[in-house]
């Protein structure tokens, strides 16, 4: 079998476009050890929101980032547009709104990195996001040419955000850009699980590219399938790739005409599994934009290109949990490369 490339490209060889994401950036709030909050005297602030963190990854990787959201004003608001520029990520269309606050999530983290959410979203300023805000000279410049737009399910809670969000995916597909969506479900943000299903379905439909875990898929799908079933029904409503995510399971990568499974090469000490599944997204897109992809293209990835992208997003995703904090022990391009060599040893040795 012809062995994947160890190499990540440089940007010299990189396309032309960026990756634009949309979504919400929060601050999470963590205890400094694990257990209760409740019995916390003090907590930590951290860079949170599923898409921030992606931007924060793919940055990390090298890919040039823009973010379009908003946050309040206030000092979590500044604290988080800093921390993102200092990352590396555009944050030219980050709106500000003095008159909404910056989303903040409570994460409890148990001995086993499991985590429990806790969030204060009431008249967050990521949910007042609207089509104007995609229509800014930044965001236009942002979507000009871009070649990948990534998006979660959460902006689609309010109206003016799943305006604005479906706005972006008929800009961002008219230019040529693939469309990725991580379905994250988060039901106590909706009003009902039948909404929430009825709008992250639609959206599974205008993706080119979805990630989902095996327990997402099947509440979308409304079935107990075998992960094999569960993505050949994903990609029959639209899509041309699905990642399929299982923990510490692995994952499973699958366009319409080949599928992928793969394994976790080492054993992870997990510390708060916070950002796993963002950091797997961002470097598979990582994966996607170095190889200048267009939509025809997923079609014909064979599987040791599929086998590729799973082993750096796996790899990505394992390193993300070894500390507190979504983004905290995400990877640098270096650090990856680091790691998949000796991956990609130690599968061929197996």
């Amino acid at each position: 079998m012809r062995r994947p490339p160890t190499r990540l490209p440089t940007l010299r060889s990189a396309p032309r476009g960026r990756v634009v994401v949309f979504g919400e950036v929060l601050c999470d709030l963590f205890a400094p050890t694990s257990g209760l909050i409740a019995e916390a005297d003090h907590l930590v602030p951290r860079l949170g929101g599923a898409p921030a963190n992606v931007a924060v990854q793919l940055a990390r990787l090298g890919v040039p980032t823009s973010l379009i959201t908003a946050t309040g004003a206030d000092p979590f608001g500044v604290r988080l547009r800093q921390e993102l520029e200092r990352e590396g990520v555009d944050v030219d269309a980050v709106a500000c709104r003095p008159l909404r606050r910056t989303g903040v999530t409570l994460v409890e983290v148990d001995a086993d990195g499991e985590r429990r959410f806790f969030g204060f979203r009431e008249n967050s300023a990521d949910l007042s996001l609207d089509v104007e805000d995609t229509e800014c000279p930044a965001a236009r410049r942002a979507v000009r040419g871009a070649a990948i737009l990534h998006t979660g399910t959460v902006s689609l809670r309010s109206p003016s955000s799943r305006r604005a969000t479906r706005a972006l995916q008929q800009r961002a597909r008219a230019g040529g850009a693939l469309v990725s969506l991580d379905v994250n479900l988060r039901p106590g943000m909706f009003p009902s699980l039948p909404l929430l299903l009825r709008l992250a379905n639609a959206a599974v439909g205008a993706a080119d590219i979805v990630k989902a875990t095996r327990e997402e898929a099947r509440a979308l799908l409304g079935k107990a399938a075998s992960d094999a079933g569960l993505v050949k029904s994903l990609l029959a409503r639209g899509p041309r790739l699905v990642l399929l995510t299982f923990g510490d399971e692995g994952c499973l990568l699958a366009t319409r005409k080949t599928s992928v499974r793969l394994y976790p090469g080492q054993a992870t000490r997990t510390v708060d599994a916070t950002g796993a599944g963002d950091a797997f997204v961002g470097a598979a897109l990582a994966w996607l934009w170095r190889r200048k992809l267009q939509r025809a293209d997923l079609d014909e990835l064979g599987g040791d290109e599929l086998s590729a992208l799973g082993l750096q997003a796996g790899i990505a995703g394992a390193a993300a949990v070894t500390a507190k904090g979504a983004t905290t022990a995400m990877l640098s391009q270096a650090a990856l490369e680091q790691r998949v060599g000796p991956a990609l040893d130690r599968k061929e040795r197996g």
